[in-house]
């Protein structure tokens, strides 16, 4: 059991990081609605954190799981403002090697 507590506290370790910044401006703070959406310890994988997350900064609706790693961010920085920024980022996650 202490295994799986374990586990299950490295996992959201991770989904946090993976997961912790606004798709469209990079921003990190947010706000977010807390409903809770269950792990399945045995698929990881399928975890999507389904809350509603508002950035302050330029005001993009999304569900926490769209939201991108830091190292995606200072990515999406890097663009001019006239670049299609979340079409990027979609792009970044779905090159071979990152999926």
């Amino acid at each position: 059991m202490l295994n799986k507590l374990i586990e299950n506290s490295m996992f959201f370790e991770k989904y946090s990081k993976d997961h912790e910044f606004c798709p469209n401006c990079g921003e990190k703070s947010y706000k977010i609605t807390f409903r809770g959406y269950f792990l399945n310890l045995i698929d990881q994988g399928t975890y999507k954190d389904l809350d509603e997350c508002e950035c302050p900064n330029c005001g993009d609706l999304h569900v926490c799981h769209d939201q991108i790693s830091k190292e995606e961010a200072e990515i999406l920085m890097q663009l001019k403002d006239d670049e299609p920024k979340r079409n990027h980022i979609e792009n970044i996650k779905n090159a071979p090697g990152n999926q």
